[in-house]
């Protein structure tokens, strides 16, 4: 992209050229492409991230257009990760996007590609699960959001180092009964993913930005956040002693 596509960002206070440029040579894995996923992809791709890589089973329904904004009524049917893909690089060409249609929960150790960060913007608790796992392993920062109703969290990981999402939901662990749909407010999830962008792009340009495990609980139709710092669960099934 040309230098002025960038030139309000760059200019705001605790970034700079510099981080700027470790952006652009950066890559992360979205998980789930949902409505917390679609407004977290938008935002990352239009902040300058190099390569994303797109992942989820699904295909574009009409309920779905009222949050996941990276959908139009053209793309119902189409696969999420295509179409995703279309979208986001008809807004950057430079991008490179990576689709994977593939079941988080029992595909996900099949890819094969590297990447700097991981977003699990997944539905319920074995996908998340899944996406912790493979964080751990590969040894990925991995950042948490979901949403429903009125409400969202978030949750920074490290899990070689910090909490985990199984360190909270560890005890859910053989749990195979997904969660029910809930209602959700479009922009509830668009905030979630909307933060989940803003805090990978300090992951990727500072050094040690989030040294604790972060919790961050919202409420968005009273305009409430509570913030708690974790600690690892040496019982964790994911990245415990005992594991």
């Amino acid at each position: 992209m040309q230098d002025s596509y960038y030139v309000r960002q760059v200019q705001a206070q605790h970034f700079g050229l510099a981080q700027q440029k470790r952006l652009e040579a950066s890559s992360v894995l979205i998980l789930g492409l949902g409505g917390v996923g679609s407004a977290a992809a938008l935002y990352l791709a239009s902040a300058g991230i190099s390569r994303v890589g797109l992942v989820d089973s699904g295909r574009v329904k009409e309920s779905n257009l009222h949050r996941q904004i990276l959908y139009t009524p053209g793309d119902l049917g189409q696969s999420k990760p295509r179409a995703a893909k279309e979208e986001l690089t008809r807004r950057r060409p430079d991008l490179q996007c990576l689709p994977y249609a593939i079941d988080v929960e029992n595909q996900l150790q099949e890819i094969d590609e590297s990447y700097d960060l991981l977003l699990d913007c997944l539905d319920n608790v074995q996908p998340r699960l899944a996406a912790a796992s493979f964080a751990y392993e590969k040894e990925l920062i991995s950042i948490s959001g979901g949403a429903k109703d009125w409400e969202g969290f978030l949750l920074v990981s490290n899990s070689k180092k910090t909490a985990c999402f199984a360190c909270l939901y560890g005890g859910l662990y053989r749990n195979k009964e997904p969660y029910p749909s809930p209602g959700i407010m479009g922009a509830c999830a668009g905030m979630v993913g909307t933060l989940q962008a803003a805090f990978s792009m300090r992951c990727l340009t500072e050094e040690n930005p989030f040294p604790r495990g972060k919790f961050l609980s919202l409420d968005v139709r009273h305009g409430q956040a509570q913030e708690i710092t974790l600690d690892k669960n040496p019982s964790c099934p994911v990245c415990g002693q005992l594991r």
